[in-house]
């Protein structure tokens, strides 16, 4: 009888162990609206796939959708009527000529009549910039590469990951065949889109639970090494970099701090545009406009920039190195550089202030000193030589 129940519960972990995928699995409401908004049919057994794009991905992504920053002529420059111009256009004021007579301002004359177009082209391209992108695709077969049945271009607010998207821009396949992609390995976008979820490159969010892409798996072996004291972890040694090479890595990591140019120093409204910054407003002249700051100039739109500069040079700059390596291995093999703030005492304690992680494969190309030796190396070396103290375990 003992054997029967022993055998009745394996067949029952064998059906929980093997099925359960298939048994959770369930529509997910986002992919569907996607579809939705492609006019695709749920019969056309379609697949959604989902990019979220880092600051590199969208330069390069914008770029090859034509969805270009317009840049300001030397003549709407020497426009008087400026900060006139931008608050008429906020408020959607048709007859901007008319307006600033009324206002005491003056006709446009050609300089400002250059400027009022620059703005509002500089408007028209904010509107359409995007930093989440869906790809609809056939279902995929192991044959070859999935048809790209179209694309869906979206923004997303980084400060409400669980919001919704704001659509931006729909594409069909013929529009994306005509389309050239600017970055690396150039080609039209469908064969980059291809490519992209051949490499694994993109989530795929068709049904629950999602399949987490390369991003996401390396941000979870990113945890991983992040908690691996926590956790007690058996299969990780946490070593502490000392002073003589902690500098050479920080300088191989980080650039040189950003200069202000002249023309952001001009800027009246700093403080009130830090503040936005800071606070992760993605619309930052609306902001300025509810907290009365008044509109947006060209000296402000320099200092916010090279503000967002100065916050990413502070949020990469670290005080402290760590190397992981796993354990028990026949040769050293390093598995992450942990970085975070100072470190008085090396102790497991000081693991508790890591703020970021480099996977080995981020710091591969990665130069250091003048010699230019790869990280990577460099770190193997201080590991031979006994330069580094464990402090875990």
């Amino acid at each position: 009888m003992k054997t029967l129940y022993v055998m009745k519960g394996m067949l029952f972990c064998y059906i929980v162990t093997v099925c359960s995928p298939f048994l959770l699995s369930k529509e997910n409401p986002e992919a569907q609206l996607i579809l939705q908004a492609l006019s695709i049919p749920k019969k056309a057994n379609a697949y959604v796939f989902k990019i979220i794009l880092d600051k590199d991905q969208e330069t390069e992504y914008q770029e090859s959708f034509n969805i270009i920053e317009p840049i300001i002529s030397t003549e709407a420059r020497k426009s008087r009527k400026k900060d006139n111009i931008v608050e008429l256009v906020d408020d959607e004021v048709e007859n901007i000529d008319s307006a600033l007579k009324v206002e005491g301002h003056g006709k446009l004359n050609a300089q400002d009549f250059e400027y009022l177009r620059y703005y509002k082209t500089y408007l028209a391209w904010k509107k359409a910039v995007f930093n989440v992108i869906y790809i609809v695709t056939s279902k995929p077969t192991k044959s070859g590469p999935v048809k790209i049945l179209g694309a869906l271009t979206a923004y997303k607010s980084p400060m409400n990951a669980e919001s919704y998207f704001e659509k931006k821009g729909l594409y069909s396949r013929k529009q994306l065949d005509s389309m050239q992609w600017n970055g690396m390995f150039p080609g039209t976008i469908t064969s980059h889109f291809e490519n992209t979820i051949a490499r694994m490159d993109a989530e795929d969010i068709t049904i629950l639970p999602t399949k987490p892409s390369r991003k996401q798996m390396d941000e979870s072996e990113r945890i991983h090494l992040i908690n691996a004291v926590a956790l007690g972890l058996k299969d990780v040694d946490m070593y502490h970099i000392p002073t003589q090479h902690f500098e050479k890595v920080l300088s191989a990591l980080v650039p040189p701090s950003p200069s202000m140019s002249k023309q952001a120093n001009l800027s009246k409204k700093k403080e009130i545009i830090m503040e936005a910054i800071e606070e992760g407003e993605a619309d930052i002249p609306s902001y300025l406009k509810a907290n009365g700051g008044g509109s947006m100039n060209l000296n402000d739109h320099e200092f916010a920039k090279y503000y967002s500069m100065l916050l990413k040079y502070e949020g990469e700059k670290f005080q402290s190195a760590f190397i992981a390596t796993k354990r028990n291995a026949k040769t050293t093999q390093i598995i992450g550089l942990l970085v975070g703030s100072g470190c008085i005492i090396p102790s497991t304690e000081c693991l508790e202030n890591v703020n970021k992680v480099y996977l080995p494969k981020e710091i591969l190309s990665v130069g250091v000193g003048t010699d230019k030796i790869f990280l990577i190396d460099y770190l193997t070396n201080i590991m031979l030589d006994k330069s580094c103290q464990k402090i875990y375990p």
